[in-house]
């Protein structure tokens, strides 16, 4: 049981389940798997190819799996976050910033940062030994002075698996 950043690739492992998800070249966050045991990240499909079910523009970038998605764009699915900002705008659009692992590799905090205002958001994941659980909550920090009304807030976003495919 571990937690490893290994070729842009988080694993969270269990005893018998793995938790993935990818850091893209746009600072990203994509959801890659969640289920049975994987033993390395080259077992996993590149992050270009997971979709979330839709059925609008299935080309669109909006339809990845994000790890954290943010009200803004044309997001087609309930998202984790929901802010207004001292000015009005509610587009968030939230980028991998950095991330800690601890010295046992049972917990990990990755900090995210809207691309245009002073918030941070911190997820922390954390596995036990012995069992197949995963603890997930959120953190949100105003790094700013100006007032930032969360509308609403989610620990996380579930993805279920695509039967058909």
């Amino acid at each position: 049981m571990a937690i490893t950043y290994k070729n842009n690739i988080f694993l969270i492992q269990t005893e018998n389940m793995t938790y993935a998800f990818s850091k893209n070249e746009d600072n990203t966050l994509t959801n890659l798997h969640w289920g049975g045991k994987i033993t390395d990240t080259f077992d996993l499909p590149p992050a270009e190819e997971i979709r979330a079910l839709s059925d609008y523009d299935l080309e669109s970038d909006e339809h990845k799996r994000g790890e954290y998605p943010a009200w803004g764009k044309r997001l087609f699915r309930e998202p984790c976050l929901k802010v207004e900002f001292s000015d009005g705008v509610r587009d968030c659009e939230l980028r991998y910033f950095s991330h800690v692992i601890s010295a046992d590799s049972n917990e990990l905090t990755i900090t995210l940062r809207d691309s245009v205002y002073p918030l941070a958001v911190h997820l922390h994941y954390k596995i036990y030994d012995g069992l197949d659980l995963i603890d997930r909550y959120s953190v949100f920090e105003n790094i700013g002075k100006d007032k930032i009304k969360i509308e609403n807030a989610m620990s996380g976003g579930l993805y279920l698996p695509d039967c058909g495919k």
